[in-house]
């Protein structure tokens, strides 16, 4: 949970921590791995307008299709789905995950295409810095609004 509980942030700059699904999946298989799990990536499409963001946000341009990654946890000869994208300030608009160590919690994206394991691995061994740099280029002001608009969110009293 308290990888979980780092504020969702997409860094907008190399040097700003990475605390978006990819940073913290990263941490967590880390951890995971270190305490004896087996673990493994699994990286999947989705669209940002699935997501019940602010209008005026998702009226920036932006590249709507995006990848998404979690963690598969192995229990046995199942897989357990673990995610941890998005912190416990979010839970007015998001659902916020506890992994109990025995049953999937939720993904935090509506799926379009998973990856195979394989394909998941490429992806999150092989990143490609002009890739990255292209898709800051074509995403820097949405991810800067949708990095502001949460932290609004998360300012909000609960009720």
């Amino acid at each position: 949970q308290s990888i979980r509980d780092l504020p969702y942030h997409i860094p907008l700059s190399p040097d700003e921590p990475d605390h978006s699904c990819n940073g913290k999946v990263r941490m967590l298989k880390q951890a995971l791995d270190a305490a004896g799990y087996t673990t493994r990536y699994r990286v999947c499409d989705f669209v940002w307008s699935d997501l019940p963001l602010d209008p005026e946000v998702l009226a920036i341009p932006h590249d709507d299709q995006s990848t998404h990654v979690y963690l598969e946890v192995q229990n046995g000869k199942d897989w357990l789905n673990v995610d941890p994208t998005w912190d416990a300030g979010l839970h007015v608009i998001f659902p916020t995950t506890v992994w109990d160590g025995t049953t999937s919690t939720s993904v935090a994206v509506t799926p379009l295409h998973l990856y195979s394991d394989a394909e998941s691995l490429q992806v999150m061994e092989h990143e490609d810095d002009e890739a990255a740099t292209n898709n800051m280029r074509s995403n820097h002001a949405f991810y800067a609004a949708l990095n502001a608009w949460l932290q609004t969110v998360r300012s909000k009293p609960c009720t």
